[in-house]
């Protein structure tokens, strides 16, 4: 068996039919489809059952995450190599024939070029179909710093859009206590332990941006994640003794502390201002947080809005951290109002 994908599900019965088919259309016989419902409570299950004359190898269990359900993927898998596809994502239709001018060699990753998709809309980016091998150190700094990697068509931080040798995975699994950067914890260790990392300029993968997502949502444990995902990175790091650790870690926990900022404190629907505003001083003081400087030098790596976030922390400005993005989510449902 020379591929495994694997699908984790949870209630996707409007995108997973377009996934399916996606894989099962296509012409290659050497792969199994491992699909893993994770306890969903709409009619996914039934779904999946009228694709079970396509040789999908269809597993329940109990809801416990995305991340269990890929690791238990990865338990079943006995493919030489692994393909993590989301159930409301979808593979070019030429997936496997553009995989076949490749010679994959064991030992390695390969990153391919991704393209988000909005309400169906779907315009194919030119390619150049370039093969660049890249380090694991600027592999794993353009996973952590998505404003340094200079491949834009592509994304270090996920761990979908690639081909993973099963052997790499041995060893390497998702975080089920991480809810939000599992992926990049998982590629970056996948990466560490690789041969090569190899970017492929082809688009092979449709994301589709789903603003409902824990990503864009408010998360009350949201704290608790960044500092526990925190801690294993530096872990990582520590263990494979990483060039410019130090400034990676700089750099995630100024990144982690704007994630907790934005999904724990600005997104809380039924704070008052004043409360966010106090919150987000108390969080500047955080002992996780405390004594990082915010310098000319750190703010370089942060795109405009990062930046304004960070240089109104540093001057304490809490409540104008508050109606900045009170204005500029207010905005943004005018313009969804008014396309």
């Amino acid at each position: 068996m020379k591929f495994s994908i694997i699908i984790p599900v949870y209630n996707s019965e409007k995108y997973i039919k377009r996934c399916l088919d996606s894989i099962i259309s296509q012409n290659c016989d050497d792969i199994e489809i491992i699909v893993i419902n994770d306890g969903s409570t709409d009619s996914t299950m039934e779904i999946l059952k009228e694709y079970k004359k396509n040789h999908l190898k269809i597993y329940s269990i109990e809801n416990s995450g995305v991340s269990s359900a890929r690791n238990y993927g990865l338990s079943l898998a006995k493919g030489d190599f692994i393909v993590f596809v989301d159930s409301d994502d979808f593979l070019a239709d030429n997936f496997f024939d553009e995989i076949r001018k490749i010679d994959l060699q064991f030992g390695n990753i390969y990153v391919f070029n991704y393209q988000v998709l909005n309400n169906n809309i779907i315009k194919n980016k030119v390619s150049s179909n370039q093969i660049v091998e890249i380090s694991k150190e600027d592999a794993i700094e353009y996973s952590i710093k998505s404003n340094s990697n200079p491949y834009k068509r592509t994304r270090f931080n996920t761990v979908w859009g690639k081909i993973y040798d099963k052997k790499l995975l041995n060893n390497v699994k998702f975080d089920g206590k991480i809810t939000i950067g599992e992926d990049t914890l998982f590629f970056c260790e996948a990466a560490l332990v690789s041969e090569k990392v190899i970017y492929v300029d082809k688009l092979m993968y449709y994301y589709f941006n789903n603003n409902n997502s824990l990503t864009h949502s408010y998360n009350e444990k949201m704290l608790i994640n960044e500092i526990y995902w925190h801690k294993k990175l530096e872990k990582l790091f520590d263990k494979f003794n990483i060039k410019n650790k130090h400034k990676l870690i700089k750099y995630t926990k100024l990144k982690g502390l704007l994630n907790v900022i934005i999904l724990y404190v600005l997104t809380n629907p039924i704070q008052s201002i004043q409360k966010k505003r106090m919150r987000i001083k108390e969080l500047s003081t955080e002992q996780h947080y405390r004594g990082i400087n915010i310098d000319a030098k750190i703010l370089k790596e942060f795109n405009f809005k990062d930046k304004c976030i960070l240089v109104l922390l540093k001057l304490k400005l809490y409540y104008f951290i508050v109606i900045l993005y009170s204005f500029k989510k207010m905005n943004f449902k005018n313009k969804e109002k008014n396309p």
